[in-house]
């Protein structure tokens, strides 16, 4: 089996670095598009027992890897909070 060079490592991580933000950017997108129809309608944009739980609960179940829960509760969390702060004024 050929090593492959940190250089390569390096390059493939870039690559998924900028993917990575592409679809947290998609996914914020979603989040904010919720949140400005919620408040149009009069509605709480965020509701942490509510949409958070199953949020959470969704983004869980893809998590096929032991990756830690926290971690893919932080990054859904981070979405919601970021957009919200930013957005919905």
């Amino acid at each position: 089996m050929e090593r492959i060079s940190f250089g390569s490592f390096h390059e493939h991580m870039e690559e998924v670095d900028h993917k990575l933000i592409i679809i947290v950017i998609l996914g914020t997108c979603v989040v904010e598009g919720i949140g400005n129809t919620k408040r149009d309608d009069g509605m709480s944009i965020y509701a942490p027992t509510k949409c958070g739980r199953l949020v959470n609960d969704r983004a869980l179940a893809l998590n096929e890897d032991p990756f830690p829960v926290r971690t893919v509760e932080g990054i859904d969390r981070e979405q919601i909070y970021g957009r919200e702060r930013n957005s919905f004024r």
